[in-house]
C-alpha cells in the first residue's frame, strides 16, 4: 500500500479533493483508490516529531510500503522561483546535524537537497549557514525519510517553494500556500497509478527484479554451441549445467545492472516502476540476488571442467561493466552483444573440453553478436527522450531514431550473413534453410515502424534466437 503525508490539511485538500477521498476511522486518516488499489492520505500536523509518529504508525499499523510526502518548503536557493516543485534525493536533520538519508527522485521534477528543522527559518544567520549544503527547508522531511529507511520502506519527497525563508517573507507562505498545494496535488496524482504496490513476496519480487525468463535470449543459443562441441547430442547432465551456468550469468548480469542503474532508472518515466527504484526492493537484497547467480555459475562451470573454470572469469568482466558503458559511449549496445555472444563460446567450450574454436562456432558467435546489439539499438529507441534530458548515451540519441534503425538494420544484415555462412559450414538441409529464412523474417519484422519497439525487442528477438538456432540442431 502506497500512503501520502502531508503537514497540514490546507496542504492536503487540494489533493484530498482532486481523488474524492474519504475518511478513515483514525483521525486525520483518508483513503482513495485507483484501479482498485487502496491509497491512504495522512495529515500528520508539523514537526518532526509529529511526522516520525505519523509515518510509524502507517508502515506497522497499516502494512504501508511506501509513503510519498508532500508539502510545501522554503528556498534558500534564490534561483528557486515561487511555485517550483522538486523531487528531494538528499535531506539531513539541522538541528541534529545528522548524516543526510539519500532517497528515491520522483521522475522528471528536479532534484533538490532538503533540511529539516523544529521550527520556521525566518532567521537569515541560519539561513545563510545552511545554504551552503541545501537549497529547501522544511519541518518533516527527515523524519519521513529516517522511519522508510529504518522500516525498509520506499520513500519520496516532492516539495513546492511558498517563499524564501527570510526575514521579510513570512506573510508569503500562506499567500502562496493554496497555488503551491494545488500544483504538487497535480504533480502526485499525474503518476500515482503507475505507483500501485502489489503485494508480492521476496522471491516474486526477485523474479520481476531479475526476469528469469529473458534468458530465452540466450539459451537456444547455448544449445546450439553445446551441439557444434559434443558433434553429437550433449550429455544430460553437461545440457543441465550449462542452463544453471546460463541463467546464473544472467542473473548476476541483470541483477547488477538494475543496482547501477538505480538512479537513471528513477528519472525514466518507462522505468521508475522497476522494484529498485520504486522501492520494492532493497539494494541489499538485490546484491544478496546478484551474488545468488554469480555463485551458480561458477558452481556451474565448476562441474564442467578445470578449463571452464579457469576461463569462468572471461563473461564475468563484461556481465560486470557493460552497463556503465551508456554513459560514456554511444556504441553500448555492443556490450551486451559482447555479452551475449560469450553464451555459445562457452557452451562449446563445455561440451567440445578444448579451447580452439573452428569456424562454425566463430559464425554463430558472429551472429549473436550481431544480433542482440542490432535488437539493443531498437529497443533504447523507447528511452531517447529520457535519455537526452539524463545524459545518457546511445546511438538513437545521437543519430535519431531513423537513422538508429537504419544502423540496427545493418547489424542484422552482418548477423543473417554470418548464420547463412553457418548454415553453408554444417551443409544443412531444407528444414534448417527454413528456420534460416525465418530468422531472415524477424529482422526484417524488427525495422517496422508499425510494430511497437516493445514487441519488436521481446518477443521478435527470443524468436529469432529460437530460429536461428534450428539452423544448427535441425539436422
Amino acid at each position: 500500500m502506497i500512503a501520502i503525508i502531508f503537514a497540514t490539511y490546507e496542504e492536503a485538500q487540494p489533493f484530498l479533493l482532486k481523488v474524492n477521498a474519504t475518511s478513515e476511522d483514525e483521525k486525520n486518516l483518508y483513503c482513495f483508490f485507483i484501479k482498485g488499489e487502496k491509497f491512504l492520505v495522512a495529515v500528520s500536523g508539523m514537526g518532526l516529531r509529529a511526522a516520525e509518529e505519523r509515518c510509524r504508525l502507517l508502515i506497522e499499523h497499516y502494512g504501508v510500503k511506501t509513503i510519498i510526502n508532500a508539502g510545501v518548503a522554503g528556498a534558500l536557493n534564490e534561483s528557486y522561483s515561487i511555485g517550483d516543485c522538486f523531487t528531494v534525493v538528499n535531506v539531513i536533520n539541522a538541528e541534529e546535524k545528522s548524516c543526510a538519508i539519500n532517497i528515491e527522485s520522483w521522475p522528471l521534477l528536479e532534484e533538490s537537497r532538503l533540511a529539516s528543522i523544529s521550527e520556521g527559518l525566518f532567521d537569515d544567520s541560519k539561513r545563510r549557514e545552511l545554504s551552503f549544503s541545501v537549497q529547501l527547508v522544511d519541518m518533516e522531511g527527515f523524519a519521513v525519510a529516517a522511519v522508510c529507511k529504518e522500516k525498509n520502506a520506499g520513500c519520496y519527497i516532492i516539495k513546492g517553494v511558498t517563499d524564501h525563508a527570510s526575514d521579510g517573507e513570512k506573510k508569503l507562505l500562506k499567500k502562496n500556500l493554496p497555488i503551491v498545494s494545488e500544483k504538487l496535488a497535480s504533480i502526485i496524482y499525474e503518476r500515482l497509478g503507475e505507483l500501485i504496490e502489489t503485494q508480492d513476496n521476496i522471491i516474486q519480487r526477485w523474479h520481476k527484479l531479475t526476469r528469469l525468463e529473458h534468458t530465452l535470449f540466450s539459451l537456444p543459443l547455448l544449445f546450439a554451441g553445446a551441439w557444434l562441441g559434443a558433434h553429437v547430442e550433449p550429455k544430460f547432465n553437461e545440457l543441465m549445467l550449462i542452463i544453471l551456468v546460463g541463467v546464473g550469468a544472467r542473473t548476476f548480469g541483470m541483477t547488477l545492472n538494475r543496482i547501477l542503474d538505480k538512479d537513471l532508472d528513477a528519472k525514466n518515466p518507462r522505468t521508475w516502476r522497476r522494484e529498485l527504484p520504486a522501492g520494492k526492493v532493497s539494494t541489499k537484497s538485490a546484491m544478496f540476488a546478484a551474488l545468488f547467480g554469480l555463485i551458480a555459475y561458477f558452481a556451474g562451470c565448476a562441474a564442467l571442467g578445470n578449463l571452464c573454470l579457469k576461463l569462468s572469469i572471461v563473461p564475468i568482466i563484461p556481465l560486470a561493466l557493460y552497463s556503465l558503458l551508456k554513459r560514456f559511449t554511444s556504441l553500448c549496445h555492443f556490450g551486451i552483444g559482447l555479452c551475449l555472444a560469450l553464451a555459445p563460446l562457452g557452451a562449446y567450450v563445455a561440451t567440445s573440453k578444448s579451447l580452439p574454436l573452428n569456424s562454425d562456432i566463430i559464425y554463430l558467435a558472429g551472429f549473436t553478436f550481431f544480433w542482440m546489439s542490432g535488437f539493443d539499438i531498437i529497443y533504447s529507441i523507447m528511452d531517447i527522450t529520457s535519455d537526452r534530458i539524463t545524459g545518457v548515451k546511445s546511438l538513437p540519441v545521437k543519430f535519431g531514431e531513423k537513422n538508429a534503425v537504419k544502423i540496427a538494420s545493418i547489424s542484422h544484415t552482418i548477423a543473417f550473413a554470418f548464420l547463412f555462412l553457418l548454415w553453408l559450414e554444417l551443409g544443412q538441409g531444407a528444414l534448417a534453410g527454413l528456420a534460416l529464412f525465418l530468422t531472415g523474417l524477424t529482422f526484417i519484422f524488427s525495422g517496422n515502424k508499425n510494430i511497437p519497439i516493445a514487441v519488436r525487442f521481446f518477443p521478435l528477438s527470443a524468436i529469432a534466437s529460437g530460429t536461428a538456432s534450428l539452423v544448427v540442431l535441425l539436422r
